[in-house]
C-alpha cells in the first residue's frame, strides 16, 4: 500500500528509470485516484512502470511499461481505464466531484467556443482596455516591489526594460504590466520551481527582441501563437495589442490554468489559453494569422500548424538569420511573399521575419495512403487553360437549399472574421422606405451585407423569387480586392461569387427552352456551363490542364474531407472502388501533391489536392459525368 503521506515520492519509484514524473502536471486533487490506481496494480503481481501520468484537458493519461509478451496486459488497462473515467469527475485541485473550482469551471477543450465567448473590440475600447492595464494595481505594485528590492526583477532590468520600449516607439507606461509578468514566471508554478531557464535580464532581451516586435506586425485579429514550449508565453504582445486576440495552446493543464489566473488578475480580455498542443485536432478552429517566435525552419513551423491555417492566411515567423535554401523547400500550397526587417533593440541588425500565405488552407491534415502498383500516376499540373463549355443539371429545389446553405456560410464567415455588428443601424427598414438606395448610401459595406442583403436574399430564397443575377460578389471584390488586398475577405469574396452562381443557375433552370424550327431536326445541345455552383456551395470550372491537355474539373474552395469525399461519391456513382490517395510531398520535386489515380470505364482519371483541387480524365464526356456528380455533393 502506497504511504499517502509521501505519495509522490512513492509514485515516483514506479516510473521507469529512464523517465521522470513531472510533478506540476498533477495536483493534489488526484491522490487519492492516483494511490488507489497504483494499489490496484500492485495487487495484480504483475511487474509494471509508468512511463506517463499527466492532466490530458481535465482527463487522466496513464501510460504503462511491461513485458512485451505479458499475456495480462488487457487487466491493467481496464484498471487504468477507471482512472481515467474516475478522473472526469474529479476536481484535479480540491478532489471534489461537481465543484466550483476553476480547474473545473475554466476548462477550455474548445478553441471556437473561447473565441465566440469574446466581445468585439474598436479601437475605442482597445484604448481604455490598455489604460486599464497600465494603471492597474498589479501593474504598481510591481513597480513598488522593484523598488523596495522584493522583487525578482533587479532595477536594471526594469529600466532597461524602459528603455526598450521607449526605443520600440511604444508607451512607456507598460513597464509596469511587464515586471508584473516578469516577476510572476520567475516566480513558477506555485511552489514549483522556475522551469523558464531565463534571468530577468535574459527575459528582458528575449521580449524586447523576439516578441514586442511583432506587434508592428500582426493584424487586429485572432492570432495563433505557435512557438515552442521552450519560449516564454506572449502575454507582453497580447498586452500591447489590445484590439487583437492571441490565442496560447497550452498542453499542460496547470500551467494552462496558472497563465489564465494571471491574466485574469491584471484584466486582460484578449489572451486565450486553451489546454492543449498546437499539432492537436480536438476542433477545427482557423487562423488567418499564425506567429513562431521560435527561430526554427520554415517548414518545420508549418508542418505542424497547417492544420489550422485558414485559406488565404498568412504565418509570421521569425529569424534571426535564415539560408535562403529554406524558401526554395517550402511545403506544397505556401507561397514566401516578403522579409519583413525588425528593428529590434540591442541587435546592430534588424531581424527578418519571414511573411508566408497560403492558398490551399487544410490540405496537410490529408490522410495519406499507400498507394497500389496498379494505381495511375497523376500528372503535375501547375497551369489551367480557360474553362470549356458543359452543362449543370441541379434542380430547382437543389439550387434553392444550396443557396440557403450559402447565405448561412456568409453570416458565419462575417462573424468569424470580425466583420458582423451586433447592434448595427436599421438599415432594412431605410432601405424599404428609400432612403437607402445602394450600398454606397449605407455607413459601411458591412453594415448593408448584414441588414440588407442577407435579409432580402434570404426572403427571396425562401419565397422562390431570387432574381436573374445577382453581383454581389463584384461589389464585395471593389472593396476587398481592387485599390487594396484585405487577406481576411477572401473567403467571404468565395462565398459571396458561390451565391451569384446559384441566382444565375436558378434563372436558367426556370427559363423556358428556345422555340424550335419544324425544319430543324439536329439534335438539340444541353445549355453551355463554364462554371457552376455545388450543391454544397462550391464552385466547380470546367478547364484542361495545360501540359496533358486533358478535360478537367477545378474546385474552389476545398479542404482535405471534401477531397475524400468527393472520391467516395465518384466511386458510389461509378460503381468502382474507392481510389487510393498518394503522396509524394517528401519527394524531390517542389511540386509535391495528394493525389488519386483510377480509371474509369476504360478511361484514365487523376485527381489532384495540393495547389488545387482538381479532377481529370482523359475523355470530355467523362470529365462532364464527374463534373455532373460533385455538384450533388451536399458539403
Amino acid at each position: 500500500m502506497i504511504d499517502r503521506s509521501r505519495w509522490r515520492e512513492e509514485l515516483q519509484a514506479r516510473f521507469s528509470p529512464s523517465k521522470t514524473w513531472p510533478g506540476p502536471e498533477v495536483e493534489d486533487g488526484w491522490k487519492d485516484l492516483l494511490c488507489d490506481l497504483a494499489d490496484s496494480l500492485d495487487a495484480t503481481g504483475i511487474r509494471y512502470s509508468f512511463v506517463q501520468l499527466s492532466n490530458h484537458a481535465g482527463a487522466l493519461d496513464c501510460l504503462l511499461g511491461t513485458a512485451e509478451d505479458e499475456p495480462r496486459m488487457e487487466e491493467l488497462h481496464d484498471l487504468v481505464g477507471r482512472a481515467c473515467e474516475r478522473s472526469r469527475l474529479t476536481c484535479p485541485r480540491c478532489g471534489k466531484s461537481a465543484c466550483t473550482c476553476p480547474a473545473t469551471t475554466d476548462r477550455d477543450v474548445s478553441i471556437g467556443a473561447a473565441l465566440a465567448q469574446l466581445q468585439r473590440c474598436d479601437w475605442q475600447e482597445a484604448e481604455r482596455r490598455g489604460q486599464r492595464l497600465k494603471a492597474s494595481a498589479v501593474a504598481q505594485q510591481a513597480l513598488d516591489a522593484v523598488a523596495a528590492g522584493t522583487s525578482m526583477v533587479s532595477t536594471a532590468a526594469r529600466d532597461r526594460l524602459r528603455a526598450g520600449l521607449d526605443t520600440l516607439c511604444m508607451d512607456t507606461q507598460w513597464t509596469g504590466p511587464m515586471v508584473a509578468w516578469l516577476d510572476c514566471l520567475l516566480h513558477g508554478h506555485g511552489a514549483a520551481p522556475s522551469k523558464t531557464g531565463f534571468t530577468a535580464d535574459g527575459l528582458v532581451t528575449h521580449y524586447l527582441q523576439d516578441c514586442l516586435p511583432l506587434a508592428n506586425i500582426i493584424s487586429g485579429c485572432a492570432v495563433l501563437d505557435a512557438s515552442g514550449r521552450d519560449v516564454p508565453p506572449a502575454l507582453p504582445l497580447a498586452m500591447i495589442r489590445q484590439d487583437a486576440v492571441l490565442v496560447l495552446p497550452v498542453a499542460n493543464p496547470a500551467s494552462a490554468r496558472w497563465l489564465r489566473a494571471f491574466a485574469a488578475t491584471l484584466g486582460m480580455e484578449n489572451l486565450v489559453v486553451v489546454e492543449q498542443a498546437v499539432g492537436e485536432q480536438r476542433d477545427r478552429t482557423l487562423f488567418q494569422e499564425i506567429i513562431a517566435r521560435d527561430r526554427v525552419p520554415p517548414r518545420q513551423v508549418i508542418a505542424r500548424t497547417r492544420h489550422r491555417m485558414a485559406l488565404g492566411g498568412r504565418w509570421y515567423l521569425l529569424r534571426g538569420h535564415f539560408d535562403e535554401t529554406e524558401l526554395q523547400r517550402l511545403p506544397q500550397g505556401t507561397q514566401f511573399v516578403q522579409t519583413i526587417a525588425v528593428p529590434a533593440p540591442g541587435l546592430e541588425a534588424p531581424l527578418q521575419v519571414l511573411h508566408i500565405a497560403t492558398g490551399v488552407g487544410q490540405t496537410a491534415a490529408l490522410p495519406i495512403h499507400a498507394g497500389s502498383q496498379q494505381s495511375v500516376p497523376a500528372p503535375l499540373e501547375d497551369l489551367w487553360s480557360a474553362p470549356e463549355p458543359g452543362r449543370a443539371p441541379l434542380t430547382i429545389p437543389e439550387i434553392l437549399e444550396a443557396a440557403r446553405l450559402t447565405l448561412e456560410r456568409i453570416e458565419a464567415e462575417m462573424k468569424r472574421i470580425g466583420f458582423w455588428s451586433e447592434n448595427p443601424p436599421p438599415l432594412l427598414e431605410m432601405a424599404n422606405r428609400g432612403e437607402l438606395r445602394t450600398y454606397l448610401d449605407a455607413p459601411s459595406f458591412e453594415q448593408w451585407l448584414q441588414c440588407v442583403f442577407l435579409a432580402r436574399a434570404r426572403e427571396a430564397v425562401r419565397n422562390d423569387a431570387l432574381p436573374s443575377s445577382s453581383s454581389v460578389a463584384e461589389m464585395a471584390r471593389r472593396q476587398y480586392d481592387y485599390h487594396s488586398h484585405v487577406p481576411e475577405a477572401q473567403p467571404l469574396l468565395k462565398l459571396l461569387r458561390v451565391f451569384d452562381l446559384l441566382v444565375g443557375q436558378r434563372a436558367e433552370a426556370g427559363r423556358e427552352p428556345p422555340e424550335r424550327h419544324v425544319r430543324d431536326d439536329r439534335p438539340e445541345e444541353p445549355p453551355q456551363v463554364l462554371e457552376a455552383a455545388s450543391a454544397g456551395g462550391r464552385v466547380l470550372k470546367k478547364g484542361k490542364w495545360r501540359s496533358s491537355g486533358w478535360p478537367c474539373v477545378n474546385v474552389d474552395p476545398w479542404d482535405d474531407r471534401y477531397f475524400r469525399l468527393a472520391l467516395q461519391h465518384i466511386a458510389d456513382r461509378f460503381g468502382i472502388p474507392v481510389p487510393e490517395i498518394t503522396d509524394d510531398a517528401e519527394d524531390p520535386d517542389p511540386r509535391g501533391h495528394a493525389a488519386a489515380g483510377f480509371v474509369l470505364e476504360g478511361v484514365r482519371v487523376s485527381a489532384l489536392s495540393g495547389r488545387r483541387c482538381s479532377f481529370a480524365a482523359a475523355r470530355e464526356d467523362i470529365r462532364d459525368r464527374i463534373f455532373d456528380s460533385l455538384l450533388r455533393i451536399p458539403i
